[in-house]
């Protein structure tokens, strides 16, 4: 199998594309990833991938990639929901804590 074929089957696998996506942006709500860092994150990631899939067809050639790719692709979309739940609840949380004390905008009734 060529690099090219290889690249070519790394650009029709999205379940991957997915799972670096998800890994950049949880980077990026840590702060592990600083602004503008995110093209290059992702470029390394990929470049990864890349060779992590070249590994998979030299040591298992009858592994079925597409099967994995399905497969990170779930789990892509479950984290990218559980991260954006995640930051709808601190935003929430940051937007209360700012406007705790303002006439009936911040009224809060706990104690």
């Amino acid at each position: 199998m060529s690099l090219q074929d290889l690249v070519v089957m790394l650009g029709a696998l999205a379940g991957f594309g997915g799972i670096v996506a998800l890994v950049v942006n949880v980077g990026k709500q840590v702060g592990i990833v600083k602004d503008g860092q995110a093209p290059t994150v992702s470029t390394g990631l990929n470049i990864l991938l890349l060779a992590g899939l070249y590994a998979l067809k030299v040591f298992k050639p009858d592994l079925s990639v597409e099967n994995l790719d399905a497969q990170a692709a779930q789990i892509a979309q479950i984290g990218m929901m559980v991260l954006a739940f995640i930051v709808q609840l601190k935003g929430a949380q940051f937007t209360h804590q700012t406007l705790r004390g303002v006439p009936l905008l911040g009224k809060s009734f706990s104690r």
